[in-house]
C-alpha cells in the first residue's frame, strides 16, 4: 500500500521512555507537522511541570491564598487539552497499524486522519 505505515518497531521500542525522550526519538522517526510539535513541546513541558513541581511551584502553594489555588484547575484543564488532542492523533496512529497488520482497507481511512500530523520518515533518515 502506498504510504503505508512501518514504524510499528520504532515505536514500540519507545513504549517506556519518559515522556520527552518519547518525543524526541519520535521526531526521529516521523516528520512532525509545526503546529502539532508545539503541542507536543507544550505537553511535555506542563506534564514536568504537573508530575516534577507541582508542589514547588509558587502559583500551585497550598499555603498560598485561595486565589493562587484557582490556578491549579486551569492549568490542569490545559494540560487535558493537550493531552486529548495528542491522544486523538496517535489513537488514530495505532489504530491505522493494527487495521494495517490485518490488511484491513479502512486503514487508508484513519492514515488520512494521521497524515496532516505525522509522516513517517525514510528509513535512511533516521
Amino acid at each position: 500500500m502506498d504510504g503505508e505505515i512501518d514504524a510499528f518497531d520504532d515505536i514500540w521500542k519507545m513504549r517506556k521512555d519518559p515522556c520527552g525522550r518519547l518525543v524526541h526519538k519520535l521526531r526521529k522517526v516521523v516528520d512532525v507537522e509545526p503546529n502539532f510539535d508545539r503541542l507536543l513541546s507544550r505537553l511535555v513541558r506542563r506534564r514536568n511541570r504537573f508530575a516534577h513541581k507541582l508542589a514547588w511551584r509558587k502559583e500551585f502553594n497550598p499555603t498560598l491564598e485561595g486565589r493562587a489555588l484557582k490556578n491549579i484547575p486551569a492549568f490542569v484543564l490545559r494540560l487535558n487539552a493537550d493531552v486529548d488532542r495528542a491522544w486523538e492523533v496517535f489513537a488514530n496512529y495505532a489504530e491505522a497499524i493494527v487495521r494495517q497488520a490485518d490488511r484491513d482497507a479502512t486503514c487508508a481511512d484513519y492514515e488520512k486522519m494521521v497524515v496532516p500530523f505525522l509522516t513517517l520518515k525514510p528509513i535512511q533518515n533516521r
